[in-house]
């Protein structure tokens, strides 16, 4: 069972709802345990995701994303992407909106399903899978 919801909370940007649904289809097919899964996906604005990473985490900055879980018989998750971040973050890595937008929600994904990066070895090969998906779902070439 996969149940996906998208919400934008911060209307400074389109999103495609769809298409971020498509991205987390796209993912969870490529991490073999994980099969049964509810998640929805957030936008916020920095202002928004810094009071929750405030709030939550006690941390008083805004950050690019921020993954919720929980389980009970399925795998649950809250994911908070700000897409100011994402928005500022594309001028600064010149990428665009869309992959910055896509990359924090593959983040957020594989933190929901237990991937770490706490230590620099797991983060390495945490960015280095997200980097893969990223480019397997948008085509983009290394």
């Amino acid at each position: 069972m996969a149940q996906i919801n998208i919400k934008n909370l911060n209307k400074k940007k389109p999103v495609t709802a769809a298409r971020l649904a498509r991205l987390v289809r796209f993912v969870y097919k490529r991490i073999p345990a994980i099969r049964h899964y509810e998640v929805c996906v957030i936008l916020v604005s920095d202002r928004d995701i810094r009071e929750l990473n405030r709030k939550y985490l006690h941390r008083d900055r805004a950050t690019d994303v921020l993954c919720f879980s929980y389980c009970d018989d399925i795998l649950k998750a809250d994911i908070y992407v700000s897409t100011d971040t994402a928005r500022s973050n594309a001028r600064i890595f010149n990428t665009t909106f869309t992959e910055e937008l896509y990359l924090y929600v593959i983040h957020g994904l594989l933190h929901m399903a237990g991937y770490r990066d706490d230590t620099a070895l797991v983060r390495k090969k945490m960015n280095t899978l997200q980097i893969t998906l990223l480019k397997q779902f948008t085509g983009i070439k290394a």
